[in-house]
């Protein structure tokens, strides 16, 4: 979870050490930004961020690069270098795993480079930069309090909530949410290592309800666990309800079904759209980029309608 600034005073000195010198640009200067997802490409989730950067940077003109890090540290630390070494002016960057890029985003800050983390922060770097994304600990909250509310959870019960990587910090942010609620009305949960291929994700979940009967619902903390939560439920033969993140087109017909009640939108179009453009007017003009929470929105049967034709896309 990016740490929340409490005062204006903590946000200008993050700013001012985020973005130390601005480059000196022509008027007529092409703006190069890289834009790193760090996991490996064909992730559907990723499409509406891309879309997002890609629209920003032909809007504005910019040339932009993405990349994937195949959840590689290494190959992340190589992107990152790299791209310092071509003196790109903007770089976006996820972080799956935490600490990676320390050293490079001092060595990019110094040489005038901005630097904007989006979707998945990292806390080891959490005064370095600014983020474009979710509040993964406030999100967990949310939905796991509306959870709670729309299926009819009481003290006593239990809940599964599955995780494509156990320890990976937005896996533990959003689960650390979703067991504050929990806690508070007295339902006892429980994090389990699943897959982000939607198969094994369905088979992980469903031998853990058929070992743990008495499970209530069951959660994901990622798009593909949410997508798979009502399959996990069938093949293990329960009559349970699910709930999670995101949006794909299983999770909305999974809504529709009556079969998770709802899901917490990021919306990652912005992710993608705000970071290419906050990056270009700090090369371009030398605006400082800002945090942004890009939502924790609470998607229902009420608004699957409204979204379905944008699946993949902005939505």
């Amino acid at each position: 979870m990016h740490a929340i600034r409490n005062t204006v005073a903590a946000v200008a000195t993050a700013l001012m050490v985020s973005f130390v010198a601005q480059p000196v640009l022509a008027a007529d200067d092409e703006i190069d930004i890289t834009f790193l997802i760090c996991t490996a490409a064909g992730i559907n989730f990723w499409n509406p961020a891309i879309k997002g950067a890609e629209d920003a940077a032909e809007m504005l003109g910019a040339n932009l690069d993405i990349q994937y890090g195949d959840n590689d540290p290494l190959k992340l630390k190589q992107i990152f270098q790299t791209a310092i070494l071509n003196e790109v002016e903007g770089f976006a960057l996820s972080t799956c795993v935490s600490g990676v890029y320390i050293d490079e985003m001092e060595e990019a800050r110094e040489a005038g480079i901005g630097v904007v983390v989006f979707n998945t922060d990292d806390p080891s770097a959490s005064d370095w930069h600014v983020f474009v994304g979710q509040n993964l600990w406030e999100g967990g909250t949310i939905i796991g309090r509306d959870a709670i509310e729309r299926i009819g959870l009481k003290a006593g019960d239990h809940v599964m909530v599955a995780a494509g990587c156990l320890d990976c910090y937005y896996a533990q942010q959003r689960y650390g949410g979703i067991k504050v609620a929990m806690d508070e009305a007295g339902i006892s949960s429980e994090l389990i290592g699943s897959s982000f291929v939607l198969a094994e994700a369905t088979t992980a979940q469903a031998q853990y309800l058929i070992g743990h009967p008495e499970t209530d619902a069951v959660m994901g903390v990622d798009n593909p666990n949410s997508s798979t939560g009502a399959a996990a439920v069938e093949e293990a033969g329960m009559d349970i309800r699910t709930s999670g993140f995101d949006i794909s087109e299983q999770i909305v017909a999974n809504i529709e079904a009556g079969k998770m009640v709802s899901s917490l939108d990021q919306q990652p179009y912005y992710q993608g759209f705000m970071t290419v453009t906050m990056l270009y007017h700090w090369a371009k003009y030398g605006i400082e980029p800002s945090d942004v929470n890009t939502g924790n929105n609470i998607i229902d049967a009420s608004k699957t309608e409204v979204l379905k034709p944008y699946i993949g896309t902005y939505r």
